[in-house]
């Protein structure tokens, strides 16, 4: 048989252009050989039969050079033509003999039309044509066998000892609080978990033998029978004369081979080196060591990589808890990761496969039939793709961040550390679901795109709860992904608390007094200058009024701004600047003069993370545990490589702590600013909380806290953009994560603070009596000046009436001494304002020209004259009153008349309310009014007659404070 005339005519023509080829070659080799005879001398014996070896040598693999190609032009060309010709009309087996047939004709046709034409007709009477191809074809057999052990000699396959010495990369898992809600899984190309098969369940290694090397446990590493199968499928539907695809013959142990030590390159230098190096590997490691790293190693699609992973991914459980179901799914998809993909559209394809794995599982008697119908019947639910991609972002970025200082990039990425972390996943998503409504309400109606939460355990120190914006993904407008809990930030009013602790630590009290006036507080500038221009600064409350005296306590519940200034200048810029490093707020580096009096105001820049870790130190009664993501850190196999534990630390003096505890957990205090009612209020739980907005609306925080947890809000926008108006926008969300917080933790009540010993000898405005630094003692019932002699019943405490700046009164550095000294730089200007206000205002309500008795009492018990005796109606002792109910007390004389009465006064406790110089004496008063009332209350009554005769009155009552 012949192949017609165009194979004839292309055969002829390739056939000629070899022989021109070689031709040449000769002609140049002759050449070159004539002009070395000439130029060179005559070569010894020994070189003479080394060129004699090297020709033939060469011209023998020419010649084999030549046979190669030619039996592989023939075979193509033989194979183009039957496949052209007969693919389509015959079978296999058909075929099969036609093919060999056909090659048979072309090969003789071939070796007859290239036979050397100059070969001596002689020679080819004395070797038969069969002779010849028999003996080139067996030349051919043993030179390629030759050359096959020179290239395998000549192999570099890797060794075992690098597979027992290869570096695994195993990616960092960030876990919640629990250790059991995975938030997020840090690799750098690979997802990855090592566990032993001590921790995989049994039905996943069975799935895996099952479906890709039942005889696993009874080979030594190659099965050849498969081998070939393998290879004589595959060469069959190269060559399109099998429609069933190529075929895997390679063993779990090949498997390990190829993903561990070798490229993935189709050539046969790769597949000689798997067959050695699995044998090698079989000699080396048990047959259950070989299953765990496969089982680690195998490919489950994109960057995850090991059963365990895979498992996490899709069914968020590890591999120890893996159903028969699940085990054949997770069996069935390395074979081809991304085609098998549960995601992606051949999911119907993939639970095909997962039922033929339940069907060799039961073939080669891993499971029962019951087992294999209940599996079969299962319905197997994945994880939706999206939840893949991590959980808490901001959170998780923030720990990430704190591992790669800690333990660098590379480990982190590749280390396969399990962070244990602080986060309480449960009220993490509240947080996060509280904080995008929020924004929803407020993005319209007030200018603000975005708000972040931070809660912290005051007790541990620990972060329970990290919202960095409304959406982690959200890019459109702001940056989703920037976490504002982190940045620095200017927090308005919510800093003052800081600046009273410290004045606190210094001596001052809560009872201490004020005055909110108009004040110019650079002294170099004059007392009626009233601008912040030209270094000037005469700042203004929020509402623009002022309330005269005031105590500390009310001072901050209301958050007047005046007062703030003057108790961070009595303070100390530099020490409330050092005090907020020590409760952990390190972003403060520039210098007191940088800051100003108007640090107190919110003139340095702090992170809500940090405010909010400073405000757990008050929560924890000036104990500072330094706020941390972080529980505990382990490495591959589970050992604990780091343990977070609390460090408490004493940065604030305890009663200190527990006066700002006191004042703005204070409902009443709070209640002229925010109103009884005030997202700030919890009914019996004792709950401090500080608003603060910066001048311009940028910034709008609330942070808040009981005696466990410390709360944080941020409201405003990425870009700094003002916003409009509202002083409590930040109150809403705070409010609702309190409550869901408070459904957790149990708040207690704060504990009561303590008055120093010496109090009753501090001067009078530091302890509350405003209207004087200096008190008469006079004897009640006498009016006479009190002396060693008058019973300590009988002694009465009256203020003189002579307002003055504290300054007046006080070294600022030592408030519980007096000190008229009045040398203080801001003294002039501090008590111009406090005479401005006293001529306008308190003119009316107080009698300055006070008159002291001249005469002590001698003991004898004389009086003056006779005293008068008074009854208080509208007001009983040991009565409760509601905080919003106003009460009308009227007093009534006895043996007087009222028109001989020359002045009446009503305190109540210690702070002056008001006073009447003409009948009837009717005072009437709403406690929640007032700036100074508790639920134990007493109100004194101090009645002056025409004579200056003294009789005082007190009566304890209390109130329902709601």
């Amino acid at each position: 048989m012949y192949f017609g005339d165009d194979m004839k005519s292309y055969h002829t023509r390739q056939h000629l252009k070899r022989q021109a080829r070689m031709a040449r070659k000769h002609r140049q080799y002759m050449e070159k050989r004539r002009t070395q005879e000439f130029s060179q001398k005559e070569p010894s014996g020994v070189k003479k039969i080394y060129n004699s070896v090297h020709s033939l040598l060469f011209l023998f693999w020419d010649v084999c050079v030549e046979l190669l190609r030619a039996t592989q032009e023939v075979f193509e060309r033989g194979v183009h033509y039957i496949q052209k010709v007969y693919v389509k009309n015959i079978n296999f087996f058909q075929m099969k003999n036609k093919v060999y047939t056909q090659i048979r004709e072309v090969s003789k046709t071939y070796q007859k039309n290239t036979m050397d034409k100059r070969t001596p007709k002689k020679n080819k009477k004395r070797f038969s044509l069969f002779k010849k191809i028999a003996l080139v074809v067996l030349a051919l057999i043993v030179f390629s066998l030759a050359a096959f052990f020179i290239w395998f000699a000549t192999l570099e396959i890797p060794s075992v000892a690098n597979f027992e010495n290869r570096k695994i990369a195993n990616s960092t898992k960030i876990f919640d609080r629990t250790g059991e809600i995975l938030l997020y899984d840090i690799h750098e190309d690979i997802r990855r978990t090592v566990v032993g098969t001590d921790q995989i369940t049994q039905s996943a290694k069975d799935a895996i033998i099952a479906i890709e090397d039942h005889e696993f446990y009874e080979h030594n590493g190659v099965v050849w029978k498969s081998t070939f199968r393998a290879i004589i499928q595959t060469l069959m539907s190269k060559l399109g004369l099998s429609d069933a695809g190529t075929a895997g013959g390679s063993t779990l142990t090949q498997q390990v081979v190829k993903n561990t030590l070798l490229t993935r390159d189709q050539v046969i230098s790769r597949k000689v080196k798997e067959w050695v190096l699995a044998y090698k590997i079989e000699g080396r490691l048990t047959k259950d060591e070989i299953l765990e790293i496969y089982l680690n190693e195998a490919p489950y699609g994109g960057t995850v990589y090991g059963i365990q992973e895979a498992s996490r991914r899709f069914f968020g459980i590890p591999a120890s808890e893996l159903s028969i179901a699940q085990s054949a799914y997770l069996a069935a998809i390395p074979n081809r990761p991304t085609f098998y993909s549960p995601y992606r559209q051949n999911k119907d394809l993939l639970d095909q496969r997962q039922q033929t794995v339940l069907t060799e599982m039961k073939r080669y008697g891993f499971i029962t039939d019951a087992e294999y119908r209940e599996a079969a019947n299962e319905i197997v639910e994945f994880l939706p793709e999206e939840d893949n991609f991590g959980k808490s972002l901001h959170f998780v970025q923030y720990v990430r961040e704190q591992l790669e200082e800690t333990y660098g990039a590379d480990v982190v990425q590749n280390g396969g550390l399990q962070v244990i972390t602080t986060l309480d996943y449960e009220l993490q998503q509240e947080a996060e679901e509280i904080i995008k409504e929020h924004i929803e309400e407020v993005e319209e109606d007030f200018d603000a795109s975005n708000a972040a939460l931070v809660a912290i355990e005051s007790g541990t120190g620990h972060i329970i709860t990290m919202v960095g914006s409304r959406d982690y993904f959200d890019t459109e407008g702001f940056d989703g992904n920037f976490n504002v809990a982190i940045a620095p930030r200017q927090p308005g009013s919510s800093f003052k608390p800081i600046a009273y602790a410290t004045a606190f630590e210094k001596g001052y009290l809560p009872e201490s007094t004020i005055f909110d006036t108009e004040t110019q507080f650079n002294a170099r500038c004059a007392p009626t200058d009233r601008s912040s221009e030209n270094g000037c600064y005469s700042p203004n409350n929020y509402d623009f009024e002022f309330r005269g005296p005031l105590t500390f306590r009310a001072a901050l519940a209301e958050s007047r701004n005046i007062p703030a200034i003057k108790v961070n200048y009595l303070a100390g810029v530099r020490n409330v600047i050092q005090k907020a490093r020590d409760m952990g707020i390190t972003s403060l580096n520039q210098s007191p003069e940088f800051y100003g009096l108007g640090l107190v105001l919110g003139g340095g820049e702090v992170s809500l993370l940090e405010m909010t870790g400073a405000y757990s130190v008050l929560s924890n009664e000036g104990e500072y545990n330094t706020p941390t993501a972080i529980m505990e850190v382990r490495d591959l196999d589970g050992r604990v490589i780091d343990e977070y534990e609390p460090e408490e630390e004493r940065v604030l003096d305890k009663n200190a702590a527990r006066m700002v505890n006191s004042i703005l957990s204070d409902n009443a205090a709070r209640t002229p600013l925010f109103g009884s009612q005030s997202f700030l209020y919890f009914g019996d739980t004792d709950i401090a909380g500080k608003t603060g907005t910066t001048n311009d609306n940028r910034d709008a925080w609330l942070i808040g806290y009981s005696d466990e947890v410390a709360v944080g809000v941020w409201t405003g926008n990425n870009d700094n953009s003002p916003m409009k108006k509202g002083s409590s926008i930040s109150g809403k969300p705070w409010r609702a994560y309190m409550t869901a917080m408070l459904d957790k933790y149990d708040a207690d009540d704060f504990d009561s603070y303590s008055l120093p010993e010496e109090f009753e000898n501090y001067p009078n405005m530091i302890k509350g009596d405003w209207y004087g630094g200096t008190s008469v003692k006079i004897n009640k019932e006498s009016g006479l000046l009190a002396s060693d002699a008058t019973p300590e019943e009988l002694i009465l405490e009256v203020p003189q009436p002579e307002p003055h700046t504290i300054l007046h009164w006080i070294d600022k550095n030592d408030p519980t001494t007096l000190d008229t000294s009045q040398d203080d730089p801001q003294y002039d200007n501090w008590e111009f304002g406090v005479q401005e206000y006293a001529e306008e205002f308190l003119s009316e309500i107080i009698d300055i020209d006070f008159d002291i008795p001249t005469e002590s009492d001698d003991g004898s018990g004389g009086v003056l004259n006779e005293p008068f005796t008074f009854e208080i109606e509208g007001l009983e002792s040991g009565t409760s009153y509601g905080s919003d109910e106003e009460i009308t007390v009227e007093i009534v004389f006895n043996d007087i008349d009222e028109d001989d009465i020359k002045q009446a006064q009503l305190f109540i406790n210690n702070a002056f309310v008001e006073d009447d110089g003409s009948a009837p004496f009717i005072f009437s008063f709403v406690s929640e009014d007032l700036n100074y009332f508790e639920e134990i209350n007493l109100a004194r009554f101090i009645i002056t007659d025409e004579d200056d005769r003294v009789v005082a009155k007190e009566i304890e009552f209390l109130l329902e404070i709601e």
